[in-house]
């Protein structure tokens, strides 16, 4: 009985929550669709902890993002689109979760391992968006990840002492509200290490490849995500 409510409220909570997040102007329409979709999939494969990893990432992202956006404005950093999340933004921070629950589906024997890999994925998504959205609000210096020397605002590839603090807090925030599900304070270390590490690469890539032009915005976000989930079997193997 439990699993038939299970497998009829949740599709219902999805598409809900993807009609409430356009109606609110938190995401464009084909964003929505696309979301909507990608938390069916992730769902499925990767069972309640990861969707509900991906609901908390885009509740502390859009609110980081919609923070101070006056303040943003001043200083040119509002993301296109007014803000608003498209198909490039959530496939760049949830595509590569999508792929690793479709993994799940193929080989459920993994399915435990994969699921830390998925939350490790918005640990990462959540620690840059806070790092940037929130250390642009509230940073006063600004220097280059690479050569530490001072950089402009927004700038790819630039951080803040005050982001590097709002990066580890949002990879934090998915480890602390994701445990109930695994009850495993190395995995939730693991997950937070994973984020934070994965946003950090982020920066790095941001001031060689995206400050080059060799990739955009959307492609560092996801080799971001892609390399925290990677760094979080790498931690899980070792220890």
């Amino acid at each position: 009985m439990e699993f038939i409510i299970q497998k009829s409220i949740i599709p219902g909570i999805i598409i809900l929550a993807a009609i409430l997040s356009y109606a609110l102007k938190k995401i464009d329409f084909y964003g929505a669709f696309t979301g909507a979709i990608l938390a069916m999939i992730i769902w499925f494969g990767g069972r309640l902890d990861s969707l509900f990893s991906l609901f908390l990432f885009f509740i502390f992202g859009s609110f980081a993002t919609s923070w101070k956006k006056d303040l943003k404005s001043q200083y040119n950093l509002v993301q296109e689109n007014d803000a608003k999340r498209g198909i490039s933004n959530v496939l760049a921070n949830a595509g590569m979760a999508g792929i690793l629950s479709i993994v799940a589906l193929i080989k459920p024997d993994y399915q435990n391992l994969i699921i830390l890999m998925i939350i490790a994925v918005f640990a990462t998504a959540c620690s840059d968006t806070l790092s940037s959205e929130l250390g642009n609000v509230y940073g006063k210096k600004f220097f280059n990840i690479l050569t530490l020397k001072p950089s402009t605002r927004g700038l790819d590839g630039t951080i803040s002492i005050p982001g590097l603090w709002f990066g580890i807090i949002g990879s934090l925030l998915i480890a602390l509200c994701t445990f109930p599900f695994h009850n495993d304070y190395k995995r939730m270390l693991i997950i937070t290490v994973s984020g934070f590490s994965g946003n950090i690469l982020d920066s790095v890539l941001g001031a060689t490849l995206q400050q080059n032009g060799y990739i955009n915005n959307h492609q560092v976000n996801f080799l971001a995500t892609l390399f925290g989930s990677l760094f979080c079997l790498l931690l899980f193997i070792l220890f």
